[in-house]
């Protein structure tokens, strides 16, 4: 038996939240249903908000002030703009820094449910000066993404299924996508930042340089940084819950990465042992991209469909069909 499901899939430009908070409301309300609030209480004030993000990102705080007024009044309105201690969230996901002759590329597969993620992609402007390019989630958070500067990021879970009070990786990454133009300047940020984090995530980071690394942050457990793996999928160096393991083959898909040593290509994200098509169970591949630090790129595949940006791209929207076959 085959199912189909149609997804939308959409590339957006906007502004700087600051030089545009209205434009943000809108693209929030196209993609999240009106909010991307999924707090769970007890709620923040708008100062516990600001305090928190003072002392561990506080870059974020003058786009975090704008979209303010234009967060709501709804109960925890102000903690989902702060994407803090939000409802969890698990993924599957395959993460591989490809290896070029003359560049390091990062390619990943998100995997989740259909309805699960909203495929939005998006140009930012920064107020600063520059761009981020990549897959927005929960507002204005990012799962992957890469600057105008060659550092790209790419977000998994961790496979640990422990959660504490903090920040949700989304904005983590946002925050180093906004902040930093190498691997070990992002490094050097998450480690003295003593940002709280909500859920075990990895993330693998690339550079124009092609300096790579794959990081586990948890909420339970120190930071720690694998220098020698080119890639992740959903454990933290060990499986330490059997099931989940079994279900995503995290073990395999993670030996498969490692086995290739770097020599994958996009297209070989759109075939197994990487592409999933367990849509029904939340393990399906909705998007595959190549970032590539070099050209400044993002490249999205899907088997019947490709999208390739970069900073001049124009807005686009359009559907693919995902295939789950029993």
């Amino acid at each position: 038996m085959t199912q189909t499901f149609v997804k939308q899939i959409s590339f957006e430009r906007l502004p700087a939240p600051r030089q545009n908070p209205a434009a943000w409301l809108a693209h929030v309300r196209r993609h999240w249903g009106g909010e991307g609030n999924w707090s769970e209480p007890p709620f923040l004030t708008a100062d516990e908000a600001r305090g928190l993000l003072g002392r561990c990102m506080p870059e974020l705080l003058p786009d975090f002030d704008a979209l303010l007024p234009v967060a709501g009044e709804a109960p925890g309105a102000v903690q989902g703009l702060a994407l803090y201690n939000q409802h969890p969230f698990w993924a599957g996901c395959s993460v591989q820094v490809a290896r070029q002759a003359d560049r390091s590329t990062l390619l990943r597969n998100y995997d989740l449910g259909v309805d699960d993620c909203p495929c939005a992609f998006r140009l930012e402007e920064l107020a600063g000066g520059g761009w981020i390019l990549g897959s927005g989630e929960a507002g204005w958070g990012y799962l992957d993404g890469i600057n105008d500067r060659g550092l790209a990021i790419a977000l998994t879970f961790g496979g640990r299924f422990v959660v504490g009070p903090g920040f949700t990786v989304l904005l983590v990454i946002r925050w180093l996508l906004q902040t930093c133009a190498t691997v070990e300047e992002a490094l050097a940020r998450l480690a003295q930042s003593g940002i709280p984090h909500r859920m075990a995530h990895n993330l693998v980071l690339v550079d124009r340089g092609g300096a790579r690394a794959v990081v586990y942050l948890s909420p339970d457990r120190e930071m720690v940084v694998e220098r020698e793996l080119v890639g992740c999928t959903n454990h933290q160096g060990r499986v330490e819950v059997a099931g989940h393991g079994a279900f995503t083959r995290t073990v395999e898909r993670l030996d498969f990465l490692q086995a290739q040593d770097g020599a994958l290509t996009l297209a070989d994200f759109l075939r197994p042992p990487l592409y999933n098509q367990r849509y029904v169970e939340h393990f399906g591949t909705l998007y595959s991209v190549a970032y590539d630090p070099v050209a400044l790129t993002a490249h999205f595949a899907w088997p019947e469909r490709e999208l390739l940006l970069d900073a001049g791209s124009e807005a686009t929207s359009f559907v693919v069909t995902l295939t789950q076959s029993e």
